[in-house]
């Protein structure tokens, strides 16, 4: 879902992912087939909202 939110920000111009397995890389290009609605996209953005700075 990280990957496909980042991928939908209108002021992102590239997705940079990093995989330390094979698998762990076909899920990362897995996440080009999703497509988060506009509801959930909405839900992210009012979290991000309360928490700008998640990771001090």
């Amino acid at each position: 879902m990280a990957l496909a939110f980042v991928r939908q920000q209108r002021f992102v111009g590239s997705t940079l992912l990093g995989a330390t397995s094979l698998e762990q890389l076909k899920i990362n290009l897995d996440s080009l087939d999703i497509t988060l609605s506009d509801e959930l996209l909405a839900e992210l953005n009012a979290i991000h909202q309360v928490y700008t700075y998640p990771a001090p």
